[in-house]
């Protein structure tokens, strides 16, 4: 996240003498999410806390180690006069991490906000469709199996005429929420590209009852499940619906409510993928997931040149005020940093998906 933030005065950061702390958030009111996300992250932590296992031991561990620190650049204004820029972050990737997951969900919010223009200019008369498709709520502890029931259903589903035919390119997620006793539901949210005259031509046009009808077959339930099927004008925008279906695989307050549910869906999850793309839209953005994400550069502007750096400022996050507080501002960024962060335009290497 970026700051329109031209106000901070950081040749005042750099020679104050921190005799009270001086937090990010405000200083950029709009940086404030950084707070809250490391805050469910130490939550997450708290939750983990002598749970058995070593695969959880370890993902603990690397999420006492994720957004310990940020630092931000002050540069001379961008195109959208934006001046506070973060620079360097440590994540550590853990997939059900908030801070990652919330860094994740923007990354990939904006690579499809990048991409549409150039879907739209390649299939001009092109229509979207935001489809959910469920499936009655599993045991926390059959999640996988049901995720796996959900992908080939998916498969079969697409692979019918009926749907083959009018589909030109997708993306899809599977997003978990948690039930209010304890169950987990996963469906499916999948924005489809169609031709203009799927809406115009009968044989083309599928019917919400035919949908479901679609859904069941695939799924082989012998009850009728529940789904929603959205229309979208491009001339309305299509910015809602890619928010929607590429938004976090799950809550984090559905996450952090008790330690055994918790437990119960990393274990789950391991391993799986949760977003996949297909025609047009695989062949010009590709896989939304990727082995190694820019969680810094989360589709904004390249970053600043070295030439319009004009200082960098340091926030360690301090866990009793549960806020991210100014550490240092140095008008030289080449200088070493504190505690011996090597400033480089990278953030901490990548460990092994838990």
């Amino acid at each position: 996240m970026m700051s329109a933030t031209s106000e901070i005065n950081y040749t005042s950061l750099a020679e104050r003498k921190q005799d009270h702390p001086v937090y990010l958030s405000d200083l950029s009111p709009t940086d404030k999410p950084w707070d809250s996300h490391k805050a469910e992250n130490q939550q997450m932590q708290k939750l983990l806390t002598g749970v058995e296992g070593d695969d959880i031991e370890r993902i603990r561990e690397r999420l006492k180690e994720c957004g310990l620190w940020l630092i931000f650049n002050h540069t001379l204004p961008d195109e959208r006069q934006r001046t506070f820029k973060l620079y360097q972050a440590s994540f550590c990737r853990v997939r059900t991490c908030p801070f990652c997951q919330w860094r994740r969900s923007l990354l990939y919010t904006a690579r499809m906000l990048e991409a549409m223009p150039k879907i739209i200019e390649s299939a001009p008369t092109t229509r979207l469709i935001h489809l959910t498709l469920t499936v009655k709520n599993c045991d926390i502890n059959d999640l996988r199996d049901t995720i796996g029931e959900l992908n080939k259903a998916w498969h079969r589903m697409t692979m019918k005429k009926q749907v083959k035919q009018i589909v030109r390119g997708y993306v899809k997620s599977i997003e978990v929420t948690r039930s209010a006793t304890g169950e987990a539901h996963p469906h499916i949210h999948a924005l489809l590209l169609v031709p203009e005259y799927y809406f115009k031509v009968r044989q083309y046009y599928i019917k919400h009852e035919s949908w479901v009808q679609l859904w069941k077959e695939a799924l082989r339930l012998d009850y009728s499940p529940s789904i929603s099927v959205q229309a979208c004008r491009q001339a309305q925008g299509y910015e809602k619906i890619i928010r929607e279906v590429v938004k976090y695989a799950t809550k984090p307050q559905d996450l952090l409510q008790d330690a055994d549910w918790l437990v119960s869906y990393i274990r789950q999850v391991r391993n799986l993928r949760f977003f996949s793309t297909g025609g047009i839209v695989k062949e010009i953005l590709g896989e939304l997931e990727q082995e190694s994400e820019d969680l810094i550069n989360v589709g904004e502007e390249e970053p600043a040149a070295d030439a319009d750096v004009l200082a960098q400022s340091w926030f360690d996050w301090k866990k009793e005020a549960a806020r991210y507080q100014h550490k240092e501002t140095r008008l030289n960024p080449n200088i070493p940093s504190p505690a011996g962060i090597d400033i480089q335009r990278r953030e901490t290497p990548p460990l092994p998906p838990p």
